[in-house]
């Protein structure tokens, strides 16, 4: 089961755009999971058992929580590291921390994003992107 159909293949189309190429191609399809925890699990099993060659090194947010080290842990990836998200002095996304962490990603790896609402910064991060980075920056 991957959850209402309705509601999968809207907010696939959503996410890649109704002219995506994934899409016209039969290439992509949405997956419905319980909150947060249980679509991340999904994901990091999806990856470590789907994606080839990937590298299973997994990038996490510092802040972020505990089990997302332990999800991507239990789905075979074996190096979790961390990548800046909050510079705590200025109250703001560190985005030049971010950016720097995961320049240095070895291709392949897995990224765990959280591009609105960030918890428990609850910060959001889609604005700062769109207006300071660069193809070049976004690229791995």
């Amino acid at each position: 089961m991957l959850g209402l159909e309705a509601f999968t293949t809207a907010a696939t189309r959503l996410l890649l755009g109704a002219d995506s190429p994934a899409l016209r191609d039969g290439r992509a399809f949405g997956v419905q999971g319980i909150a947060g925890t249980g679509s991340l699990r999904i994901a990091a099993d999806f990856l470590a058992t789907v994606v080839p060659n990937l590298t299973k090194v997994a990038y996490i947010s510092r802040p972020g929580w505990d089990n997302h080290r332990l999800l991507f842990t239990r789905a075979g990836f074996t190096e979790i590291r961390e990548y800046r998200y909050w510079h705590a002095a200025e109250c703001a996304l560190d985005i030049a921390g971010m950016l720097e962490d995961l320049g240095g990603a070895p291709e392949r790896s897995a990224v765990i994003f959280h591009a609105c609402a960030h918890n428990p910064t609850v910060s959001s991060v889609a604005s700062a992107f769109s207006t300071s980075c660069s193809p070049e920056a976004t690229e791995r």
